[in-house]
């Protein structure tokens, strides 16, 4: 239908029918630094994007992972942890002034030992330094 008006002679001159007919023009290739800046500034923005989104589901599997349910008002938390491979773990709980070392692999979780505090563990260092002192001094052999 579009070939026959712009066959007939009174119709092909006017302009609504030129511009049915008319191709699109492509639009002008990013020739400004405006447009150049907006492109950089969009891939940045995505960028951007992708990296929290990487840092929010790292920092969401590192709490499933570990089975850990925040509680800021409990009073078992654990200090530290270490994996040691194979869906194994050493872990640190610590309950009120305890601290407990617990071994966790799939078959269950294994009491190892209860730890020292860690400001009694420093205190006894530096009660048996001040002690290893006073016996150099009184035994004259000090390093000097």
């Amino acid at each position: 239908m579009l070939a026959f008006l712009a066959a007939s002679s009174p119709l092909a001159t006017s302009a609504s029918v030129l511009d049915i007919l008319a191709v699109p023009e492509p639009p002008p290739p990013l020739t400004g630094a405006g447009d150049l800046l907006w492109l950089w500034a969009k891939v940045i923005a995505f960028l951007a994007f992708l990296g929290s989104g990487a840092l929010l589901l790292n920092h969401f599997y590192k709490r499933k992972r570990l089975g850990v349910k925040v509680n800021a008002t409990g009073k078992i938390h654990l200090a530290d942890t270490c994996a040691l491979g194979n869906r194994q773990f050493l872990v640190v709980a610590e309950f009120e002034k305890e601290r407990h070392l617990l071994g966790v692999s799939q078959n269950g979780i294994n009491h190892l030992s209860q730890l020292k505090d860690s400001n009694a563990a420093e205190d006894d260092f530096e009660k048996a330094l001040g002690s290893a002192q006073k016996s150099s001094d009184h035994t004259g052999g000090g390093n000097h």
